[in-house]
């Protein structure tokens, strides 16, 4: 009976210890019961410790000296480590430095705790000075310059907060990961930093032919600037929103996005150029740019829009005049369409009134992943920039329907509240059979929101073609607007799609514009006729006298 009292006891504790562990061993208990007192220890000791590595990481590790050894541990009484099982080193904080040879290398960690359960966890790593070569000695230890070697090659292959500082003049900083492991093409184990980014008084340059993958969106500062009302310069020439965008300026400090890369500059803005720009009191930015359309050229095309198929090419062309009565030079950029279009040169120069084509290639490469691409080709010269907008769509390299929109010349341009025609043409490569498609049809300003939104299902058998409207709704503003076309099949869509423009300004519309001319002409005529008719009756009366 007290045998199974004392049992009944000893599993009430090991209940009210569930984090301890209770074990009886070696125990046997025989012959008579009789009233004679028992004895019985009992041991109940810690669960063993948990431990985990941070660093190192089963990498590629280019410095042998200062790797970075974090872990996290919960319930130890001590924590020890050793290297390819040599001599333990006992840890007194998450964070230890050590160094090691050329090589593989087994990292183990232990802990235990106050009862002597212990655990144990480990890494292997290689410490390769020579896998990858980086140079970057201008930078090493400037400000927060991004010291490479502290980094292991998994880690450079998507680089977070990525930072090149000069103190005294200035830093680039790059909003989004890149991976920097393969750069150079020519020379897989080498990256030169040194000779293909350059920050010094006024000026920050960046080879993008050569760090390909750095071309993308940046934070930059320029400092020790003395001017009153800076605006940016890139390759010497004016760059425009949104290729370059002031955040702020103050104490001599120059800070602007940019997204892309070549040579960038300031200037002091001049007085009649209607430039934007901070003031030296600093404060927010949106300026570094003269407005929009404001400029000493013309173009012959104001939006384009390119259907490719995955795997294709296409080229496109601008035609430039200089308005201007002195020599100009056009720079040219790109928004949002990065390895999406090519530029041939990187800016144009015109004479007085000569005209000049500019041609470019549209690219979708095989792993493009299809869709629509809405970006801004800009044309930017010392006077204002103009700018293009582009509509690029993506089909998928085997797509059995392909889909197309026209929109016709007279509906280019409407009003507010107006109906707007679309010729649009489907056409089934796949099964010759009447096949039902479904099909979405949107209204898209140039930031791709949607205005308006229509959808139908149609058979087709071979094509189809028909005139869609679509009724334009009364309150939207003057802009340039896109009509895209969506029809999917299953688990196959195409998209194609056409610009139009809005215009509020019941004056501004060629159509009435042209009906108003036509009026005014007719008074005139009418005017003309009366005034004959005046001076002849006149003419008779002066006869009579």
């Amino acid at each position: 009976m007290k045998k199974r009292l004392f049992l009944l006891l000893s599993f009430f504790v090991l209940f009210l210890f569930t984090n301890f562990t209770f074990a009886i061993s070696d125990y046997s208990l025989t012959g008579r019961a009789t009233s004679q007192p028992l004895n019985l220890n009992i041991t109940i000791t810690g669960a063993p410790p948990a431990i985990n590595i941070i660093q190192p990481i089963n990498s590629v590790y280019l410095s042998n000296f200062s790797v970075a050894l974090s872990y996290t541990q919960s319930g130890a009484f001590s924590v020890w480590f050793n290297i390819d099982n040599q001599g333990n080193i006992s840890l007194f904080s998450n964070t230890y430095y050590f160094n090691v040879s050329e090589g593989t290398h087994v990292l183990n960690l232990f802990a235990n705790n106050s009862d002597g359960e212990s655990t144990n966890a480990s890494i292997t790593f290689i410490a390769n000075t020579t896998y990858l070569n980086i140079s970057y000695e201008e930078f090493r230890g400037e400000g927060n310059s991004t010291d490479f070697v502290r980094y292991n090659i998994a880690q450079l292959e998507s680089l977070s907060n990525l930072t090149f500082e000069k103190t005294l003049y200035g830093k680039i900083f790059f909003y989004s990961p890149v991976n920097i492991t393969d750069i150079d093409y020519l020379y897989p184990r080498s990256i030169d930093f040194d000779s293909n980014v350059n920050i010094s008084f006024n000026q920050i340059y960046l080879n993008q032919s050569y760090l390909t993958n750095l071309s993308q969106k940046a934070r930059l500062s320029l400092k020790g600037l003395s001017l009153t009302n800076p605006r940016i310069l890139r390759n010497g020439l004016l760059c425009p929103q949104p290729v370059c965008v002031i955040q702020s300026y103050s104490s001599g400090e120059l800070i602007f996005n940019v997204t892309g890369f070549s040579t960038y500059s300031a200037e002091e803005t001049p007085s009649s150029s209607g430039s934007g720009g901070n003031g030296g009191g600093g404060g927010g930015g949106g300026g570094g740019a003269s407005s929009l359309e404001n400029t000493n050229f013309e173009t012959d095309k104001d939006s384009l829009s390119v259907n490719l198929k995955q795997g294709e090419t296409m080229q496109g062309n601008i035609t430039f005049t200089n308005t201007d009565k002195s020599n100009i030079k056009i720079a040219i950029y790109q928004n949002k369409l990065l390895g999406l279009i090519n530029f041939r040169e990187e800016y144009i120069e015109l004479a007085p009134n000569e005209s000049k084509t500019l041609y470019f290639d549209f690219i979708a490469l095989e792993d493009t992943k299809p869709g629509l691409y809405l970006g801004e080709i800009i044309f930017s010269s010392s006077k204002g920039s103009k700018q293009v907008l582009v509509a690029i769509n993506i089909d998928s390299k085997n797509a059995l329907f392909d889909i197309k929109v026209e929109i016709p010349e007279e509906y280019s341009i409407i009003n507010p509240g107006d109906e707007l025609l679309a010729k649009i043409w489907l056409y089934n490569f796949g099964d010759l059979e009447r096949t039902d498609v479904f099909l979405d049809y949107y209204i898209l300003n140039r930031d791709g929101e949607t205005i308006l939104h229509q959808k139908e299902t149609l058979a087709v058998q071979t094509q189809l073609s028909f005139i869609k409207e679509f009724k334009i709704p009364l309150d939207i503003k003057s802009d340039k607007y896109l009509l895209l076309a969506n029809v999917t099949y299953g688990r196959e869509s195409a998209n194609a799609a056409a610009w139009f423009s809005v215009i509020n300004s019941d004056l501004e519309h060629p159509r009435n514009s042209l009906t108003k001319v036509i009026v005014l002409v007719a008074i005139f005529i009418v005017c003309l006729i009366v005034l004959i008719i005046i001076i002849i009756r006149n003419e008779r009366s002066r006869r009579l006298w």
